[in-house]
């Protein structure tokens, strides 16, 4: 059996300093973290009365806002009309671009003319329409999140026409009564009228 042997003086006095050094360690801990809070020299300086403001947006169309963009009458089937309008983005920010359509009407109410009317858009008459569809066609797209433009993509912002400031884009609009109208099938007869409201709007 083993031999047990009370500790001797010696390690007591170990035992006694290992102590002793601990507790002066979190002495000086405390001391050093009363000391940051408590600086005695400190020195301040403000800027009182700052006001943020908004900027302003404009943006302007030639053709002016509530004029006709396009106007034809007496369209036979295969008949095309175009018209453009140049875009103006008058603000220092560039902006994001959409076109959307409002207010379709036909006249007579049955009439099937704007599925007969196709419709391309291009910009600064570039080769290959960023749009192409019917009139009935433009006629959903109603908002700026579901607006066309020359890009695609899943955010409405990232679909967007980039325009930059203090700069204009012109886009052309050609409208083509369908080569097949003419059949009673398309219930498209002479007299038969569309309008339809186009807007452009842009978003910094």
């Amino acid at each position: 059996m083993a031999e047990t042997t009370a500790p001797g003086t010696g390690d007591r006095r170990r035992l006694t300093a290992a102590v002793a050094a601990g507790l002066v360690a979190i002495a000086l801990l405390v001391w050093m973290t009363t000391g940051q809070t408590t600086a005695g020299f400190t020195a301040q300086t403000s800027n009182p009365g700052n006001v943020l403001t908004t900027g302003s947006l404009t943006i302007t169309g030639n053709p002016a806002s509530g004029t006709v963009l396009l106007s034809a009458s007496g369209l036979l089937p295969g008949d095309s009309t175009s018209g453009s309008i140049t875009v103006t983005n008058g603000s220092d920010a560039p902006l994001k671009l959409k076109i959307f359509s409002a207010n379709l009407v036909e006249a007579p109410a049955s009439s099937d003319l704007a599925e007969n009317l196709n419709v391309t858009i291009t910009r600064n008459a570039a080769g290959t329409p960023f749009f192409t569809g019917t009139l009935a066609d433009l006629a959903t797209k109603t908002s700026f999140s579901d607006g066309v433009s020359e890009t695609s993509g899943g955010d409405p912002l990232d679909k967007t026409s980039d325009l930059a400031g203090d700069h204009d884009v012109t886009y052309t609009f050609t409208v083509t009564l369908d080569a097949g109208a003419g059949r009673p099938s398309q219930n498209v007869n002479a007299g038969d009228s569309a309008t339809i409201e186009i807007t452009f709007e842009g978003r910094a």
